[in-house]
């Protein structure tokens, strides 16, 4: 039997893990144990989750973030405990940069094989993130093809897997269609996206419709 350590942070994380988890299900020729930290969908692909995920879909700067600090820093400490015990084949990190990528370097320090899914954005900015990477992942799983190439560039394994949603997402979509369904023939329409956090939906999700 396989035995895969899995962490996500937040709701895209953990649909994000689900579905690297079902897709390794269909490709292992033997059985695979989960355990580590994920939602709802992680859970119904076999995942043991040893803590609450929401305590680490927190983000910002307000008065809750810093006082759940010094339990996500005691929760880190232990699953990292946990995952030795474990023993695993592998690790994989969700994305929550922050998060996993400390996990991963204790645990590549112990001799764990680790994996990160969800590059941060170094293209964009901080490209010097990529060396403490490189001390923490041994496989970085990107979801951007340009990706790839930057990580090999400085002798990184990484591998352009894609992101599900390109697969589910309509791509030719008839705007008149839906404006005339929701009676929006003479209005202007926009795609609004908040965030997956319920945080991020809840502080910007009223700004967003009233403005």
């Amino acid at each position: 039997m396989l035995k895969i350590a899995i962490i996500a942070g937040e709701p895209s994380g953990d649909m994000l893990g689900s579905r690297l988890m079902h897709a390794l299900k269909l490709k292992a020729s033997q059985d695979i144990q989960f355990m580590g930290i994920g939602g709802d969908n992680m859970h119904q692909e076999g995942l043991t989750s040893s803590y609450n995920m929401d305590i680490l879909s927190i983000g910002g700067y307000s008065i809750d973030v810093f006082m759940a600090i010094p339990k996500i820093l005691i929760i880190r400490q232990k699953i990292i405990k946990q995952i030795i015990d474990f023993k695993p084949d592998v690790f994989i990190g969700v994305d929550a940069p922050d998060f996993n990528f400390y996990v991963e370097k204790k645990l590549k320090q112990a001799g764990i094989k680790t994996v990160h899914y969800v590059s941060p954005t170094i293209w964009a900015w901080r490209y010097e993130r990529i060396f403490k990477i490189k001390k923490s992942t041994d496989l970085m799983l990107c979801l951007f093809p340009m990706e790839e190439p930057m990580y090999l560039k400085e002798n990184i394994q990484a591998k352009f897997i894609g992101h599900h949603l390109a697969d589910q997402i309509e791509t030719d979509i008839d705007i008149n269609l839906y404006k005339n369904k929701l009676n929006l023939t003479n209005k202007q329409v926009f795609t609004v996206l908040v965030g997956s956090r319920k945080r991020e939906v809840n502080s910007l999700g009223t700004i967003f419709l009233v403005h």
